[in-house]
């Protein structure tokens, strides 16, 4: 059997890794909540900035008509509309 003091000691030791264990957790856990906060932070600015842009795209595409380059879409758009027309025709003419 061991001594008293020996004992004693051994108590003591396993009372300290108990209480070094105990704050190593709480510091692991503290380290995973403040990692966990920032990711969440990050997730609520980047769905801020995602909802502000999607609003943006809603509002240039509701009435495209009122965008400064429209007339030169629309021009564009006709253009490459009689360019297929005539290369069908042409196609359907020559066969």
């Amino acid at each position: 059997m061991y001594s008293l003091p020996f004992q004693v000691m051994k108590k003591a030791h396993l009372h300290g890794l108990r209480r070094l264990h105990r704050r190593s957790c709480l510091a692991t856990a503290y380290v995973i909540k403040e990692q966990i906060l920032e990711t969440i932070e990050v997730r609520h600015a980047n769905e801020r900035v995602y909802q502000t842009a999607l609003e943006d795209w809603k509002t240039a595409t509701s009435i495209p008509e009122t965008h400064p380059a429209w007339s030169q879409f629309h021009a564009n758009a006709l253009q490459d509309t009689l360019r297929k027309a005539n290369a069908r025709r042409k196609k359907y003419s020559t066969t």
